[in-house]
């Protein structure tokens, strides 16, 4: 199953569950900037139709794929085939770190948080920058508000502390300048104390 499958046949998540997914993408990215130091982006085609999700006894298990490309292409213009093309520095033409990879999971995080796939129609309003961070900062604005949620968990209230400071490291995650991103070894010892927060409040 891929993470951006919907429509027809399409599974529904809960909270635990896409927390979950989360925090296997996220030490999946850890592994491969740990792993491949001297690569500047060593994913850099992070989106959710290259996360692949399967099922066991244990639960939900991320994977990713499509990952290490960029070394490989010779041209700015084979990149932007790639998702590091939709990162602020890229667009701006400036120099490609591992905050690229960081700013990809934070959307992929914002997608898994809201339902919302970029590129589509956000209620009456087009998403024209294919970035769902500027529209969450727009809804949110400065206030916690549950209408990014998506559906399928804005039930599930007791969550609803966990779901916030999820969204809160996304924003952090896509903020515009890559040296305010924090590292993904960062990013899941917070992922991992927000599972704990979940946990104790069961």
């Amino acid at each position: 199953m891929v993470l951006e499958g919907r429509g027809i046949g399409r599974i529904p998540l809960d909270w635990t569950t896409r927390l979950s997914i989360i925090k296997d993408i996220a030490k999946g990215l850890v592994f491969l900037h740990d792993s491949l130091p001297q690569h500047k982006v060593p994913h850099a085609n992070l989106k959710s139709s290259n996360v692949l999700i399967h099922q066991d006894s244990k639960g939900y298990h991320s994977k990713l794929t499509d990952y290490g490309f960029l070394p490989l292409l010779s041209a700015k213009q084979n990149a932007e085939k790639l998702a590091i093309r939709r990162s602020p520095e890229f667009v701006k033409g400036k120099k490609l770190t591992h905050k690229a990879d960081v700013y990809c999971f934070g959307i992929i995080m914002l997608e898994i948080i809201t339902g919302r796939i970029p590129g589509h129609i956000l209620g009456e309003i087009e998403e024209t920058t294919n970035d769902l961070s500027d529209w969450v900062r727009t809804v949110v604005n400065n206030d916690w508000s549950t209408d990014i949620l998506d559906l399928e968990i804005l039930a599930e209230k007791e969550g609803h502390d966990a779901m916030l400071k999820l969204t809160e490291l996304a924003l952090e995650c896509t903020d515009m300048t890559p040296e305010k991103r924090p590292k993904m070894n960062v990013v899941l010892v917070r992922i991992e104390e927000i599972e704990q927060m979940r946990k104790e409040n069961d």
